[in-house]
């Protein structure tokens, strides 16, 4: 008997007219008895569910757990103990195909679940057909359940999510399932999905794109040309420009590449235009390139240029712009076939298409601009009447192309007549990128040219807009003047302008912008102007003192301007400066302060050096990064690491010596060999930073596995120096220096492993002993490719054994086989020679096999003038004598 059939009431007289004549206060029996019904079926389900848990699933349990999911009075509990049984179930293939038979003609029965107001019951509904999908392909079950599941991909309940995404993998992997998939809103969740931070959703979504992929790809090679194939064929090259939005999924669709060919050609526009978004879409993403695609095949996109249909021809634009940008590109555009065919499109009339051919022969120009040459320059010059184009960004694609082009002499040579004509419209433009890229073009042209190709009226306006209100403007203007004032010619007609006296004289910004080139900047300038920016400095508008301040620190580069700016007193603001507000005020002058000792143009003081180091706790990384540069450049003086040395500068490094930013370490680092080689070179100091403490050497240590290998140089270097004393180098042996050797040794730079032999060198000299394995890592570097580390690792051995127990040391290692090429060299024939002899001298020389016996006396007697070599070979005859 059914859990839902009961056995028929028999009517009652009494029982009738009790129910249709209530006297008084009555309570319904039907209120009453609704939620017994819910206990007592919910306790028939489990009951039910428990009995049949061990036996296999039938049709007959099926329609019984349909029975009850159908009916009205069952809780949502009850529903869900159900559905949660069914999933499980469903994870066993042979119920699963029980489950199918049964679902199939009551799918939507279990589709209304996905309503549910219970996250745990669409959960496990989600659960139950996506796993059941794996088993049964049809159209209609596929576009029922497939919108509803993709819906709760918005669902606010996390797990929903996630078994939604399960089910639509479940279901995009067959055929039916995967055109219903691609036919629903799913594209609007790739995005957030693809960028999720849990690997699972990432991976679930990358498979759906596969999914899609594949079966949008099988329907390509249909060659029949009827309506109901070219509509198959639309629809799966339009579902894979989608797919290959995401290059999870231009890789997933890579297959499609094979029939690219064919669809270019296809007389349908909309075949032909979404094959151009897919091959862009691939292209940008890395799964083709110019290269693996062929002149051939990039010769056919250039001919949909001119396709009547202007979708084709800006999916066309579209996909050549990402191919020019790919591996080959330049090489194919640069073809003459394609470049004849660019050239052309100069010239038409739609803007879009100019505005793309300039982009891309702009771009060809950074590296093949040398194939212009063969069209005998003809691209140039149309690209140089197109800045009088109509269509403002057919405009400015020309002007960055010429930009690129002027680059190359030639190319200026040709079109800078034609240039010019357009020169003073062009420089009144109201566009900054314009402006920015037409003052670099004219410093270009004046410097493959002349300064012949500028009148004074353009001279006015270029030097005008060095105080515009763009800064990148500002820049390249500078660059512009800078470049024309390289001759004297240029510099006088600069000078002469009446707006470059009254800028002079003015509190202009753009003196932020004078990043001065070499000291050709002395003929623009002169000491007058100098002294104009250094009276700058005491201007009372904090910008205007900064923009001086960069300015002058940029010059103080340069020898010339040094001394200029050591002339014109500027040093007597720097302590002014240096305790500024203005953080970049502070930088600037500590890396002026930098440039102006390094060229010999200033005089360090005591007070100065510890103002500076003041500024290694300032609380700008910045200015702390330009304060030890500036110490750094100091310390290159005696008189300027004496006034170091004075200062509190020692209790900076163990912090300095730590900071994640490598160029600090580097700095600091060079600072301290730098102090560490003056106590030693300086006689009559006092020693400050040789004598250094176990704690402070535990801080350069680590330094020699830095991931910088210029700090791995700076720190050897510092401990190099500190092992030339006795004390510095038990400090670095006590410090664990030894145990980075191994490594060091290893190094692929030849200049560490150079360092860690001569560190190594130095401390042997102070009678400190090496082991047996690191003697033997010394000798491996005997066969060095670099001639330098050759002959430290011989000063090394030499000198290791001079002491019995190291002659020993080293004569138990392979040492032997080294020696005949050592001995050809004349570099190390004389330290090998000391070498063996010590080993001779100690009995440890390793035994010598008949090739040695005959190699190593040949090799000595090239060499009789060296007194070592005559006593060892007499001793080595000896020995062989008596073998």
């Amino acid at each position: 008997m059914d859990p839902l059939t009961r056995p028929h009431t028999p009517e009652s007289a009494h029982s009738w007219w009790s129910d249709r004549n209530p006297l008084g206060p009555t309570i319904s029996i039907h209120a009453a008895a609704k939620p017994l019904m819910r206990i007592m079926y919910h306790e028939q389900v489990r009951t039910f569910i428990k009995k049949n848990r061990s036996a296999e699933l039938s049709r007959a349990t099926m329609d019984v757990c349909f029975s009850y999911l159908a009916f009205k009075y069952i809780s949502s509990a009850t529903k869900l103990m159900i559905l949660k049984e069914l999933a499980t179930r469903a994870k066993g293939e042979k119920d699963a195909r029980i489950m199918v038979q049964a679902i199939v003609l009551q799918w939507q029965l279990i589709v209304k679940f996905l309503d549910s107001s219970d996250p745990q019951v669409r959960l496990y509904t989600c659960s139950i057909l996506g796993t059941l999908a794996s088993y049964y392909d049809s159209t209609t079950w596929a576009l029922g359940i497939c919108p509803r599941i993709v819906s709760l991909l918005s669902d606010e309940d996390m797990e929903v999510r996630d078994s939604a995404l399960h089910a639509i993998v479940q279901l995009s992997e067959t055929p039916d399932g995967a055109q219903a998939v691609r036919d629903t809103k799913i594209w609007e969740y790739f995005p957030v999905n693809l960028d999720s931070s849990n690997s699972q959703i990432r991976g679930y979504i990358c498979t759906i794109l596969v999914n899609l992929s594949n079966y949008q790809v099988e329907n390509l090679p249909k060659l029949d040309s009827s309506d109901q194939d070219i509509d198959a064929r639309r629809r799966a090259i339009y579902a894979l420009s989608k797919i290959s939005y995401w290059s999870e999924g231009a890789w997933a669709a890579h297959k499609a590449t094979e029939y690219v060919a064919e669809l270019l050609e296809s007389s349908d526009t909309e075949i032909r235009t979404w094959t151009c978004q897919t091959l862009g879409n691939m292209t940008l993403h890395g799964v083709t390139s110019a290269t693996q695609l062929g002149f051939e095949l990039c010769t056919k996109i250039v001919s949909l240029l001119r396709d009547d249909d202007k979708r084709v021809r800006d999916s066309a634009i579209m996909a050549l712009s990402k191919i020019n940008r790919s591996s080959g590109g330049a090489d194919t555009v640069a073809h003459i076939t394609i470049l004849k065919e660019l050239t052309e499109h100069l010239n038409s009339s739609d803007p879009g298409l100019r505005q793309f051919t300039c982009s891309v022969l702009g771009n060809l120009a950074v590296s093949q601009y040398a194939c212009f040459a063969k069209l005998n320059y003809e691209p140039c010059v149309r690209i140089a009447r197109l800045l009088k184009d109509r269509d403002v960004e057919a405009r400015g694609s020309a002007v960055h192309a010429l930009l690129m082009m002027s680059y190359w002499r030639e190319v200026a040579q040709i079109v800078g007549a034609q240039v010019v004509k357009y020169l003073p419209e062009l420089l009144s433009s109201s566009n900054a990128v314009t402006l920015g890229s037409m003052c670099e073009i004219i410093g270009n042209l004046v410097l493959h040219t002349s300064t012949s190709v500028l009148d004074a009226e353009l001279c006015v306006r270029v030097v005008s807009l060095m105080s515009h209100e763009n800064w990148g403007v500002r820049r390249r203007a500078v660059h512009a003047v800078a470049t024309i004032s390289r001759s004297r010619q240029g510099a006088e007609m600069v000078r002469g302008t009446t707006i470059w006296a009254e800028s002079v004289n003015s509190h202009a910004v753009y003196w932020e912008n004078l990043a001065v080139r070499e000291s050709a900047s002395l003929i623009l300038l002169g000491s007058k102007s100098y002294m104009r920016i250094v009276f700058l400095l005491r201007d009372n508008d904090i910008q205007v003192q900064r923009c001086a301040v960069y300015a002058l620190s940029k010059m103080s580069h340069w020898p010339d301007a040094a001394q200029a700016m050591a002339e014109t007193k500027a040093v007597q603001h720097i302590p002014s400066l240096l305790s500024s507000s203005d953080a970049d005020t502070r930088r600037w002058t500590c890396e002026m302060v930098g440039n102006l000792a390094s060229n010999g143009s200033l005089n360090t003081s005591e007070e100065l050096s510890t103002t500076v180091v003041s500024l290694l706790s300032d609380d700008d990384k910045d200015v702390r990064k330009s304060a030890l540069y500036a110490l750094a450049r100091i310390a290159d003086s005696a008189n300027g690491a004496q006034a170091i040395r004075e200062t509190s500068i020692r209790e900076y490094f163990p912090g300095l010596l730590k900071t994640p930013n490598p160029g600090v370490r580097r700095l600091a680092c060079n600072l301290l060999a730098k102090l560490v080689t003056r106590d030693i070179t300086s006689p009559g100091i006092i020693p400050n930073f040789v004598e250094w403490k176990l704690h402070e050497c535990l801080q350069i240590v680590p330094l020699l596995s830095d991931k910088d290998i210029r700090v791995q140089r700076q720190a050897i270097n510092i401990l190099s120096t500190l092992s030339s004393q006795p004390h510095g180098a038990q400090v670095v042996i006590d410090a664990g220096a030894l145990e980075y050797v191994p490594g060091l040794l290893s190094s692929s730079d030849a200049e560490t492993r150079r360092l860690t032999c001569e560190m190594l060198a130095y401390v042997v000299d102070h009678k400190f002993k090496l082991d047996g394995k690191l003697c033997a890592r010394v000798v491996v570097q005997l066969g060095d490719e670099d001639e330098e580390v050759r002959l430290g690792a011989i000063l090394v051995l030499s000198k290791i054994t001079r002491c019995r127990d190291g002659a020993r040391t080293v004569g138990d290692t392979k040492i032997i086989e080294y020696v005949p090429n050592l001995l050809d060299s004349n570099n190390s024939r004389s330290l090998i020679c000391e070498t063996l002899g010590n080993l001779a001298l100690y009995q440890a020389l390793p035994y010598l096999t008949k090739s040695h016996q005959i190699q190593i006396p040949t090799r000595l007697r090239e060499d009789n003038n060296t007194r070592e070599s005559i006593d060892l070979r007499e001793w080595i005859l000896r020995e062989v004598g008596k073998l």
